[in-house]
């Protein structure tokens, strides 16, 4: 085998995601309802590919040290990685790249131009920055391995296509969220709000209603396979309680339809009532908490023309809606002096 002499510019490979909200249709888009997300761009990552003398490694706030020996905890991300790899493998590298890179693999402990699918050992380090705070239901996980997926692309100048994007993130998704809908795969590798709706195709939209969105992060860790699990327990039993809950599935599903031709109408007043309405339905499933709670009603008692939490629940964030910049200041003090560990805004209808 011909071992790597020359001496070569070193490759980068880079990848973006934003965040992510939902704002209508928690948990009842799982039973085949509507659901309604955007990018949330005041959070985001960025992952870099470049070169190691090293086997692949990877570098996050979470773990530093090699792929093979990633921890449980970062199972969804180690298969992004293997998956992206996988497909890159499959497809085909570029001529373009092959004559300029080799493709580098350890073997009896050289590093030799490789004979076996570079997936094995690939000597590349992968940098991933976030400022989206994990397990607060705003598409983290989603977020991480889209951006990771795309800098592998891009470093081996195969042409990623948006069904290729997805296959490869929703698999990792199941991994770490055991049902997930689609909404977080969808909106952190998109580039507009959507309306969603559990195999069906994902609909973009434009929000016309001019206000100002305020995200409050109660400092805890979201549960979203748990409040899954949850909710399906609660529906499927043969309680009143699960008939309660089977309702309240029910008209999140109808609020969120409402919702779409609330922002679509620029009646930010219609929006904000639904959001008030959403959030007591979410109660009904038990997947709000008293942080959460808190923050909702110090929104509504601050002047937010609505309020209710975002995302899987059992903790992470809450979002209210501001009619102008005046009243969101107002909201965001209020939502600071309640405890709110972070807070971020983003401008609708721009």
């Amino acid at each position: 085998m011909k071992k790597i002499s020359r001496k070569q510019a070193k490759r980068t490979g880079f990848g973006e995601a934003s965040g992510k909200v939902i704002l209508m249709g928690e948990h009842s888009v799982v039973y085949q309802k509507p659901a309604i997300a955007m990018p949330f761009c005041a959070v985001k990552v960025t992952a870099k590919i470049i070169e190691s003398s090293d086997p692949l490694n990877v570098h996050c706030e979470f773990y530093r040290g090699l792929y093979t020996k990633m921890p449980e905890v970062l199972e969804s991300l180690k298969h992004t990685i293997y998956y992206a790899l996988k497909k890159i493998n499959d497809e085909g590298i570029s001529d373009e790249f092959e004559k300029t890179f080799w493709i580098k693999a350890l073997k009896n402990n050289q590093l030799v131009q490789s004979e076996v699918p570079f997936t094995h050992s690939p000597h590349l380090t992968i940098k991933i920055d976030s400022t989206i705070p994990a397990e607060r239901g705003m598409g983290s996980s989603a977020a991480v391995s889209v951006a990771v997926v795309r800098a592998l692309f891009d470093y081996y100048q195969v042409p990623l296509s948006k069904e290729t994007l997805w296959e490869i993130v929703q698999a990792s998704e199941t991994i770490a969220h055991g049902n997930p809908s689609g909404v977080d795969t969808a909106t952190t590798s998109g580039t507009c709000p959507i309306i969603f709706k559990k195999f069906q195709p994902i609909t973009p939209f434009e929000i016309k209603m001019k206000a100002i969105l305020i995200v409050a992060d109660t400092g805890q860790t979201g549960h979203t396979l748990q409040a899954v699990n949850m909710v399906k327990a609660l529906v499927t039993s043969d309680t009143p309680e699960g008939k309660v809950a089977l309702q309240a599935i029910e008209t999140l599903g109808d609020l969120t339809v409402e919702a779409r031709d609330a922002l679509q109408t620029q009646d930010a007043s219609r929006m904000g009532e639904l959001m008030n309405q959403a959030h007591s339905n979410l109660q009904k499933l038990h997947i709000s908490n008293q942080d959460l709670d808190r923050l909702v009603k110090a929104a509504q008692s601050s002047g937010a023309l609505g309020a209710k939490l975002t995302g899987g629940g059992l903790g992470g964030c809450m979002i209210a809606l501001a009619q102008d910049t005046t009243s969101a200041q107002k909201i965001a003090q209020a939502l600071k002096n309640q405890g709110a560990s972070h807070i971020w805004q983003q401008q609708l209808g721009e």
